[in-house]
């Protein structure tokens, strides 16, 4: 989120400089096109203009929409699915249900189905894992289905 990407903003940008270069000394081959995705996909999100306050939301936007892209090029690509569902849930920052009653938006709605996919091709992933509980935090408190308690299964496996 916002401040997450304030710390991670000047380490970002110098990343992606060193990126590029050991990218233009590699041979062209599968692996060094889907690292270039990933590359060009975080330039869309830490490069200039993507500052909170300034271009954030924008950024992150892109960033969901080529994220979502290699996704859907490599279903079996697991960082893929939960790095576009993280992507998606940024684009909505804490905000993913409509009301109290627990209806959920449809960009939050996307992210939950790529996190599910995520988790079951890979269980154990943290970041799915993480971002999971946070989605089903907000729901309403009490135990079983629609409501706040579905995030400690994720929280337990963590």
């Amino acid at each position: 989120g916002p401040s997450a990407h304030l710390v991670a903003q000047t380490a970002a940008q110098r990343a992606l400089e060193l990126a590029n270069e050991a990218l233009q000394a590699l041979p062209d081959s599968g692996a060094a096109r889907r690292d270039l995705r990933y590359i060009t996909a975080l330039q869309l999100r830490f490069g200039p203009g993507a500052e909170p306050g300034g271009g954030y939301l924008e950024a992150e936007a892109a960033y969901a929409v080529a994220m979502e892209d290699i996704a859907s090029d490599d279903p079996q690509d697991v960082d893929a699915l939960v790095l576009a569902a993280e992507s998606a849930l940024n684009t909505v920052p804490w905000d993913y249900y409509t009301d109290r009653h627990g209806s959920i938006k449809p960009v939050a709605a996307h992210a939950a189905g790529l996190l599910d996919r995520a988790l079951l091709r890979s269980p154990k992933h943290p970041l799915a894992l993480h971002l999971m509980v946070h989605l089903k935090e907000q729901l309403p408190a009490g135990r079983g289905r629609g409501k706040a308690g579905e995030a400690e299964l994720a929280a337990d496996k963590l």
